[in-house]
């Protein structure tokens, strides 16, 4: 189940924490810094910073998108219904 508030924004008890661990991953195995993976995606370091420590866990949909496009990742989801368990 994923859980968004009205304006799309991920809520971290949901998603957040493995696609933030994903992606901090492989911002290291890249060998890029925060301020260099900001810069690249177009978003500000200290979000980026404010995401990767869990001090702000909560992330737009454009943010989330621009920064998994700066390290060369895509995010796949598929939605069903309860009785589609």
């Amino acid at each position: 189940m994923v859980s968004t508030s009205p304006r799309g924004v991920l809520k971290k008890d949901v998603i957040v924490h493995p696609v933030v661990a994903a992606l901090t991953r492989r911002r290291m195995l890249m060998g890029m810094t925060r301020a260099g993976l900001a810069t690249r995606a177009g978003v500000s370091r200290d979000m980026l910073d404010r995401l990767e420590t869990g001090k702000n866990p909560q992330i737009g949909l454009e943010n989330l998108t621009r920064i998994l496009g700066a390290l060369g990742m895509f995010l796949d989801v598929s939605f069903y219904t309860e009785e589609q368990k």
